[in-house]
């Protein structure tokens, strides 16, 4: 596994990231009226599983990966959900640390539940593409 020399994908996952920090730590004075949950679940977690969710595919185009086993990718998807995780866990302490927002383990559960469906997908393309 080799990172991959085209600027594209790094373009990609570079503004993603930058959207991701603004939209963890942006102050936001005037949000629009939106529905308080979809399906019962809140929206808050929904834009969280939403926003971490293209984390693993983005990561997976960043990588240049040789042909290989189920389990190779298996542990490469295990690798970027651990450290998209990682991102997600620094996201809720530096917003704990603010004034105007707070850290919530159930941002982090929705970051990673968007993090494993990302991973799932990556897998299913990976089996496909070989």
């Amino acid at each position: 596994m080799m990172l991959r020399k085209k600027f594209w994908p790094w373009a990609l996952m570079l503004a993603y990231m930058a959207l991701v920090l603004y939209l963890c730590f942006g102050k936001f004075t005037s949000i629009p009226n939106v529905h308080s949950s979809y399906f019962g679940i809140p929206t808050d977690k929904c834009v969280h599983f939403i926003m971490f969710a293209p984390f693993a595919l983005l990561t997976y185009l960043c990588l240049e990966i040789k042909k290989g086993s189920f389990l190779k990718t298996l542990g490469v998807a295990i690798c970027i959900v651990v450290l998209g995780a990682a991102i997600g866990a620094a996201c809720e302490w530096g917003q704990s640390l603010t004034t105007y927002r707070s850290g919530d383990v159930k941002d982090l559960l929705a970051d990673a539940l968007g993090l494993l469906s990302g991973a799932l997908l990556v897998i299913l393309i990976d089996r496909i593409r070989k």
